[in-house]
């Protein structure tokens, strides 16, 4: 098996190297010529807080209860870590106890449903991200550091709390800057069974910590503009986020701003879909055990995908300069990329973003440039040219459009509109 190496900085980010290696188990995220930068800043601007390994949105809530619970009780300071790990695993184990069922259709979304006690990424790491966006969590810093400086925070909050005046007072009170004053408190028996439905309550919090997230571009970004115009009907019936450009009538009318973006979001992911299939395919051609005609359908189908759009996309590459406009405001330090994005797109353009020649792409001088580009980022580990690392390499079956997250977003979102009795049921509505 190749390594992966990375110089480590800091607790944070190991944390995002490991969410980033988790989300690998999703086709959706192959980044295989270095475009993941990119992709990961739309990501972060549609949907801010939110990764592809986070599920349901009261793990926002449950983790918080367990972490804050810990801050305030008596465990000895030697047991923090192994007492919220065994509460973690408690946690799964009241989710199952909900109907008496683990299967999927009963719990989705369950974190730990099969490996149980021996779930490796917890909802602590998976969601204290995500927490500390949304403002849930207040202090710095990662969930290591959080736990390792757990013992002195609590000292501190004892040293604070001596006085019976000050037993009852807040987080802020206390001098201690951790967790929101305005958490909901957590249901007393939440560790023997529970269920990923919100209260009202809940469901209102965590709505209005979205809509108070501070964006890049200081506009409202998808997630909020979905949380506040949308209901759980119509955004279980999208398939993809940029099925909101469609002007039917089925849901309010995107915002001038978030219909470009969705254009930026939408384009990017049918270019580089293109890109990775054309990759896919020089692989498979070199390797002698694969079914060289399933690539070539692979490749089709994405060339076909473009070719479905092509005259937005021949305007969308003729107006170029303002994609980079806008991902210079989602991230100013992206632009390393560039040059090998522009010459993709210009392959592209030449051939009217039509595929309708498709063995054109996977020619002697794309694979070349492909090698090179891959030999750049990958060094030793590089695929093109080097038949053993070539040979250990897992051939996709399939080659999915990057959607920035959709699934975990439309998830999400579903449940806070439910909890908020926003359905899209008129039996429900009135609730």
């Amino acid at each position: 098996m190749p390594a992966l190496q990375w110089l480590d900085f800091s607790p944070t980010e190991r944390e995002d190297v490991l969410t980033l290696l988790e989300s690998q188990k999703d086709k959706s995220t192959i980044d295989e010529l270095g475009l993941g930068l990119v992709r990961d800043a739309i990501s972060d601007h549609l949907f801010p807080g939110l990764s592809t390994i986070q599920t349901r949105a009261r793990y926002f809530l449950f983790v918080a209860w367990l972490l804050r619970d810990l801050e305030r009780g008596n465990v000895q300071d030697d047991r923090l870590v192994l007492t919220l790990r065994q509460r973690e695993v408690a946690l799964i184990n009241a989710l199952l106890a909900t109907d008496g069922g683990a299967t999927e259709e009963r719990h989705p979304g369950l974190i730990g449903r099969e490996s149980r006690e021996t779930t490796k990424r917890l909802p602590s790491a998976i969601y204290w991200g995500g927490m500390r966006r949304y403002g849930i969590y207040q202090g710095a810093g990662s969930l290591q550091e959080y736990l390792s400086d757990l013992p002195d925070l609590r000292r501190h909050r004892r040293r604070r709390g001596a006085s019976a005046d000050n037993e009852e007072a807040s987080d802020g009170d206390l001098g201690v800057t951790t967790w929101d004053p305005g958490l909901p408190t957590a249901e007393a028996d939440f560790l023997t069974e529970t269920s990923f439905d919100l209260t009202r309550g809940e469901a209102r919090y965590l709505n209005e910590k979205v809509l108070g997230l501070r964006t890049s571009s200081g506009q409202v970004c998808l997630l909020q503009w979905m949380v506040r115009y949308l209901d759980a009907a119509t955004v279980a019936a999208l398939k993809a986020p940029w099925d909101l450009l469609d002007e039917t009538g089925r849901w309010p009318v995107l915002p001038t701003s978030l219909r470009a973006e969705l254009t930026h979001a939408h384009h990017f992911s049918l270019c580089t879909r293109a890109l990775t299939a054309v990759y896919t395919r020089l692989l498979a051609a070199r390797r002698r055990d694969l079914d060289l005609a399933h690539y070539d359908d692979l490749l089709a189908d994405a060339l076909s995908g473009l070719g479905g759009h092509a005259p937005a996309l021949q305007a969308w590459y003729a107006d170029l300069p303002a994609f980079w406009r806008w991902i210079s405001q989602v991230n100013p330090r992206l632009q390393r990329d560039r040059p090998f994005i522009e010459e993709w797109l210009r392959l592209l353009a030449d051939q009217g973003f039509s595929g309708a020649n498709p063995a054109a792409l996977p020619s002697i001088q794309v694979e070349r440039w492909m090698q090179g580009r891959e030999r750049r980022l990958k060094g030793a580990l590089a695929r093109m040219g080097n038949p053993p690392v070539l040979q250990r390499w897992s051939a996709p079956e399939w080659l999915g459009l990057t959607d920035y997250r959709w699934r975990t977003a439309r998830d999400i979102v579903i449940d806070i509109l439910i909890g908020l009795g926003r359905t899209g049921e008129p039996a429900h509505a009135a609730s």
